[in-house]
C-alpha cells in the first residue's frame, strides 16, 4: 500500500503545485475571459491547435494555461485575472513549439497582439494568426584541435532587415540535449558562436556567417571553435 499512497501523495502534490502555478494568471475569484479564433497561414480557421495564454510585462515563474481549438478554430480561457495578455500557438504539429512572446517577436519581427482585462472589461477577443513555420538550425559545436564536442556555448542570432527585436542570444550547457534552434524563416540571419576558452566563431571564409532557411526547412551546421592559446 505504501507505493499506492506515495503515488496518491505525489499526485496531490503535483495538483497542488499546478493549482498554485495556475494562480499566476487564473483563479476561481477572477472572472476574465479571453477567447477568439485561430487562423492558419491561408486564413482558414485552424481546428485542434494548442494555444497558450501569456501574461505580458510580468516575471514568469509559473505554468501557463493552454487549450486546444475546437472544430471551428475557436479557443477560450476563463477565470483569467486582470492584466495584459497575448495568446500564442504552442504546438509542434502546426507552427512552433514552446514559443514565448520574445521569441515570437524575434522570429517574425512584429509585436505580439495583446489584450487587456480589467475589472470593468472582463471579456476580450483576440484572433490568433498562425505565422509561417520557422526554419530549424541543427548546430554541432566542436573543438577544432581535439574534434571533441563543445557542450557549453552561446549562440547569438541577428536579423539585419528587421524592425522589432533584431537579435537574440541562446545559452547552451551540458544539460541541454539537442541543439536545435528556431530561426526567422526566409531571412538572412547572422550567426555568432562563443564559448569560454575559445575564439568567437562568426563564419568561415567561404560562406561568412549568414544562414538562410526556408519556412519549415532545416539546416545542419557544424562549427569548429579555435581554442585560445
Amino acid at each position: 500500500g505504501l507505493m499506492r499512497n506515495w503515488a496518491a501523495v505525489s499526485a496531490f502534490l503535483l495538483y497542488a503545485l499546478l493549482a498554485q502555478a495556475q494562480s499566476a494568471i487564473q483563479s476561481p475569484k477572477c472572472k476574465g475571459v479571453i477567447h477568439g479564433t485561430v487562423f492558419d497561414v491561408n486564413g482558414l480557421p485552424a481546428a485542434g491547435v494548442r494555444v497558450r495564454a501569456w501574461p505580458l510585462g510580468v516575471e514568469l515563474g509559473a505554468m501557463l494555461p493552454h487549450t486546444v481549438t475546437d472544430e471551428g478554430g475557436k479557443y477560450e480561457f476563463s477565470n483569467v485575472c486582470p492584466g495584459m495578455y497575448t495568446v500564442i500557438s504552442d504546438d509542434e504539429k502546426v507552427a512552433y513549439a514552446h514559443s514565448s512572446p520574445e521569441v515570437n517577436e524575434f522570429l517574425y519581427g512584429t509585436h505580439v497582439a495583446e489584450v487587456r482585462l480589467t475589472p470593468r472589461h472582463l471579456q476580450a477577443e483576440l484572433p490568433v494568426y498562425l505565422p509561417p513555420k520557422p526554419g530549424f538550425l541543427h548546430l554541432r559545436v566542436l573543438n577544432q584541435e581535439t574534434t571533441q564536442e563543445v557542450l557549453q556555448f552561446s549562440v547569438h542570432l541577428k536579423v539585419p532587415q528587421q524592425r522589432e527585436l533584431t537579435e537574440i542570444s541562446i545559452n547552451f550547457d551540458p544539460g541541454v540535449h539537442g541543439h536545435d534552434i528556431e530561426v526567422p524563416p526566409d531571412k538572412d540571419v547572422l550567426l555568432r558562436v562563443t564559448s569560454d576558452g575559445f575564439r568567437p566563431w562568426s563564419g568561415s571564409a567561404s560562406n561568412g556567417n549568414v544562414i538562410r532557411i526556408a519556412s519549415g526547412g532545416q539546416l545542419m551546421l557544424q562549427v569548429q571553435l579555435d581554442p585560445l592559446k
